[in-house]
């Protein structure tokens, strides 16, 4: 007959019965503990698999919300693009209402403003050896062209202008560019012009030195009639 007299006893005898511990597991603990390994795996086992549906969910949401956010970025960019020759013919639209305050800009007065074929006629007239086609083309679409007479010697000038809402580097770079091959074309002295309403940080440097000149457009001249 098996004695159990101290703790160590009844450890060894379980030790030496497996079989046994079972048998008081099953005394000593109640039917819901009993249960509970296989019932929290199978709550693990649900729960991988609403883990594994929900990551699908949000896989196809996210899918989705990409290519709506692509379409949207699309669709932003072709109306930028569209926005944008619009406002460039709105701010050419402006400076032509104010070509007069242009002409002064430039110590200028008694102007005309050049059509594409009086440009196309220059370049047909001129050597325009090495200079890049494309270079022509963006002279042949210069925002304004326009020749005067200089108060001071009562020569004849050119003034190249860009206009924009904002002036920046590129309009400068044109007029300047534009400003050179009119020179090159005519013989005669010819100046950049950027028409903006405001210009970038920097631009001021190059309309102190004379560079290139600033023609403010305002409002009014921006509106519609």
């Amino acid at each position: 007959m098996t004695t159990v007299n101290t703790i160590e006893d009844l450890i060894r005898i379980l030790d030496e019965h497996p079989e046994w511990n079972e048998a008081l597991r099953t005394r000593m603990l109640s039917r819901e503990l009993l249960d509970l390994p296989q019932a929290f795996a199978e709550f693990a086992q649900s729960t991988d698999r609403r883990l594994a549906a929900l990551e699908t969910t949000l896989a196809e949401f996210v899918a989705n919300t990409d290519r709506r956010l692509l379409a949207l970025e699309t669709g932003q960019t072709r109306l930028d693009s569209r926005l944008a020759p619009i406002a460039a013919a709105h701010a050419r639209n402006g400076a032509l209402r104010m070509v007069a305050r242009i002409v002064r800009v430039v110590g200028c007065r008694e102007y005309r403003v050049l059509e594409l074929g009086d440009l196309l006629d220059m370049i047909d007239g001129a050597d325009t050896t090495g200079i890049p086609s494309n270079e022509l083309t963006s002279f042949e679409n210069a925002d304004l062209i326009i020749e005067a007479t200089h108060r001071d010697d009562g020569d004849s000038h050119y003034i190249a202008v860009e206009a924009s809402y904002t002036g920046n580097w590129r309009d400068v770079d044109r007029a300047t560019r534009n400003a050179g091959y009119l020179s090159r074309f005519t013989g005669q002295p010819a100046h950049a012009v950027v028409a903006a309403q405001r210009i970038r940080p920097g631009i001021e440097r190059l309309v102190e030195r004379g560079e290139v000149h600033w023609a403010q457009i305002l409002q009014k001249e921006l509106e519609t009639e």
